[in-house]
C-alpha cells in the first residue's frame, strides 16, 4: 500500500466534536482515489493530516491514530491547495517550480533533473520563462502541481483542484491526472464533485460527519441515490435524470448522454410533438439598474476589456460566462469602484458612478469575492454575518442574524472562528453577510467553490428569492448546471469583448458560439436538444416535458 490509515481521529482546537473520527482506509500505489462528502465532513482535514500541515503547521488540536507508508514511516505527501495563488512563490514559472526543491536543500544538478522531468511529464515547456501572474487559472494550477511533483512525494494530494477553473482548465487538469496515472503516481483528490473527475478516478471514499461511510468504484456510487444524497456529492446531470426516472420504473443504468438518448428515444418516441418550448421569461417592468457603455480597461499595455456594452436588469439573475482571463471579474469590479475604467461609462439607476467612492457604492452594490478569506474580518461567525450592516450603520438585531444562520444550517457555528471553517461554509457565510445591508445589486464571483450539492441548492433558491424581490443579481460561474438552474440571462465574454448576450435558453442554443468561448452547455441542454426539446436546460424541466405524454404513465414513472 502507498498509504495506510488506521483509526485516524482529529479534533480542532476549541472544537466540540471530532472532525475526523476513527477513519480507516488504504490507497494502493498508482491509484487515483477521490475523497468526497459534504462541506465540513472532514475531507480537507484528512488531506492536512496526510500532508503534515496538521499538526506541524496547524497546532493545538487533538490527533490520534496513524497514517503511514508501507514501511510504517511517515507518509511522504505533497498537497495542492484549493487556491493555487497561495502556494506559488517566485516571479517566473521556473522560480515557482524550484521553490520547494530549494527548501529541501537539493543541489543545482538534481533540481535541474527534476525540473526537466516535471516539465516533460506535464508538457509545460511553453510556460517556462513566463511570469506567474500572466498565467490563466488552469495554468497556475498545473504549475502548482509541477512544484509539488518536483519534490517527488509518494502521494500527491489535490484539494478542489478545478473549483474555479473554466472548462479548458478542467480539461487540462484531467489530462494531467491521466499522465500522472500513466507515470504510476499515487493521487488523492479531495472534491465533492464527481462530474468532472469520473473518468480519471479509480475509487471513491465517502465521508459523513468525520466518518468513512463509503468505499467503492465511481459507478457503485453513481448507482446509489441514497448515498449520493448522504454525501452531498455533485454527479453528472444524466445520473440525476436516471435516478429520477427509475423511481417508478426498472430502467438500465446510464451515465452518458449517448446512453440516455438511446433509452429516452425508445421509451418516448413522440417527445418532439409534446414539447411546446420554454418561455424566455417576462420582460422587466423597468429599465436597467446598471448600464455599461463602451467600457475599456487597459493594464500596462494589456487590454482587459475592449468596448463592452451591457445592461443588468432588476428582478433577474444574469450569469457572466467566459474562460479564465476573459474579463469577467475585471468587469464586475468596475461596478463597485474597485477598478476604474480607461474609457467608457457606467451608470447606476441612470446616474454615472464616475465620481462615487467604493464605500458609497457599497451601500447599493454588494460584491462577494471569489476567495472568501479576502472578506472575513471578525472572530465569530455571528459577528461576521452582521459586519457589513454594522459598518454602514444599518440596524440589525442578533435575533435576525441567528434566524438567518438557522435558515442555512449554520446555527451551531455562530461562535466559531470563520477562518477555520470549510471552504463551502465560508463561501456561504460571506454571501449571507452582505444581505443584512440590503443591497440593490448583488454580485457573486464563483460562489459555489467548495459547496456540496445541498448548499448549492440553497444558494440557487436564495438567488431566485433575491431576484423575485426586485434585486439585480450578477453571478460569475464555470458551473453550467448551476447557471442553467439559476440564470435568467447570460452575458458571454471572450478576450475582453462581448461574444453573446440574451436569455439563458437562447444563449445555450448557440453551441458553435459557445465552443469559441470554450463553454460547454449543460448535459441536460445537450441531451434535450438531441431529443428535439430545444431550450430545456434542467433535469426538472426535462422531466416535466416527459410527463406530458401517456408513455410516462404507462411505464409507471412519476408525473
Amino acid at each position: 500500500m502507498a498509504v495506510s490509515v488506521h483509526q485516524l481521529s482529529y479534533k480542532y482546537p476549541y472544537g466540540t466534536r471530532w472532525a475526523v473520527d476513527k477513519v480507516d482506509f488504504e490507497i494502493r500505489p498508482g491509484e487515483t482515489v477521490q475523497l468526497t462528502g459534504r462541506s465540513g465532513s472532514g475531507k480537507s482535514t484528512i488531506g492536512c493530516i496526510l500532508s503534515g500541515v496538521i499538526p506541524h503547521l496547524y497546532k493545538g488540536g487533538e490527533l490520534a491514530g496513524e497514517a503511514a507508508d508501507p514501511e510504517g514511516g511517515k507518509v511522504q505527501a505533497g498537497m495542492v491547495t484549493q487556491i493555487p495563488e497561495n502556494q506559488l512563490f517566485g516571479y517566473k514559472v521556473e522560480d515557482a517550480i524550484v521553490f520547494g526543491m530549494e527548501n529541501l536543500g537539493l543541489d543545482r544538478d538534481e533540481m535541474d533533473r527534476r525540473l526537466n522531468r516535471v516539465i516533460g511529464m506535464l508538457n509545460i515547456g511553453h510556460l517556462i520563462g513566463r511570469p506567474v501572474g500572466s498565467l490563466s487559472g488552469g495554468q497556475k494550477q498545473i504549475v502548482c502541481i509541477a512544484s509539488v511533483l518536483a519534490m517527488q512525494p509518494k502521494l500527491l494530494i489535490m484539494d478542489e483542484p478545478v473549483g474555479s477553473l473554466d472548462p479548458a482548465g478542467k480539461a487540462l487538469v484531467c489530462e494531467v491526472l491521466r499522465q500522472l496515472k500513466d507515470a504510476g503516481q499515487t493521487v488523492l483528490l479531495i472534491d465533492q464533485n464527481l462530474d468532472w473527475s469520473i473518468d480519471v478516478v479509480d475509487r471513491v471514499l465517502g465521508m459523513e460527519e468525520g466518518r468513512l461511510v463509503f468505499d467503492g468504484t465511481p459507478e457503485q456510487l453513481l448507482r446509489d441515490s441514497g448515498m449520493i444524497r448522504r454525501l452531498g456529492v455533485e454527479v453528472p446531470q444524466t445520473v440525476e435524470l436516471y435516478h429520477a426516472l427509475r423511481r417508478g420504473s426498472d430502467i438500465p443504468f446510464f451515465a452518458s448522454i449517448d446512453d440516455a438518448e438511446r433509452l429516452l428515444k425508445a421509451r418516448f418516441p413522440d417527445m418532439r410533438a409534446r414539447h411546446s418550448g420554454d418561455a424566455a421569461g417576462g420582460a422587466p417592468d423597468s429599465g436597467p439598474s446598471v448600464q455599461i457603455e463602451a467600457l475599456v480597461k487597459d493594464y500596462d499595455g494589456f487590454r482587459a476589456l475592449d468596448g463592452v456594452d451591457a445592461a443588468f436588469m432588476p428582478g433577474r439573475v444574469t450569469a457572466l460566462l467566459g474562460q479564465n482571463g476573459s474579463g469577467k471579474t475585471t468587469l464586475v469590479r468596475h461596478l463597485i469602484g474597485l477598478v476604474r475604467p480607461t474609457a467608457g461609462e457606467i451608470r447606476y439607476r441612470g446616474a454615472s458612478i464616475a465620481d462615487r467612492s467604493t464605500a458609497e457604492l457599497a451601500r447599493s452594490v454588494a460584491y462577494v469575492f471569489q476567495h472568501p478569506d479576502q472578506m472575513i474580518f471578525e472572530d465569530k461567525v455571528l459577528d461576521e454575518l452582521t459586519f457589513s450592516a454594522r459598518t454602514m450603520g444599518i440596524p440589525w438585531t442578533v435575533e435576525q442574524a441567528e434566524e438567518l444562520l438557522g435558515e442555512y444550517g449554520l446555527t451551531d457555528l455562530k461562535d466559531a472562528f470563520p477562518n477555520t471553517l470549510p471552504m463551502g461554509i465560508k463561501h456561504m457565510l460571506t454571501i449571507l453577510s452582505v444581505l443584512p445591508a440590503d443591497p440593490d445589486v448583488v454580485i457573486l464571483d464563483e460562489p459555489t467553490l467548495g459547496m456540496d450539492s445541498e448548499m448549492k441548492a440553497k444558494l440557487a433558491a436564495l438567488l431566485k428569492r433575491l431576484a423575485s424581490g426586485g434585486k439585480t443579481v450578477i453571478v460569475i460561474s464555470h458551473e453550467m448546471p448551476f447557471v442553467a438552474e439559476t440564470a435568467d440571462d447570460i452575458l458571454v465574454l471572450k478576450d475582453g469583448r462581448v461574444l453573446a448576450r440574451g436569455a439563458a435558453a437562447e444563449v445555450f442554443r448557440q453551441e458553435e458560439l459557445l465552443r469559441r468561448a470554450m463553454i460547454e452547455p449543460p448535459q441536460i441542454a445537450r441531451l434535450a436538444r438531441r431529443l428535439g426539446l430545444d431550450g430545456v436546460l434542467t433535469t426538472g424541466r426535462l422531466l416535466e416535458c416527459l410527463s406530458r405524454g401517456h408513455s410516462l404513465q404507462s411505464e409507471g414513472m412519476p408525473t
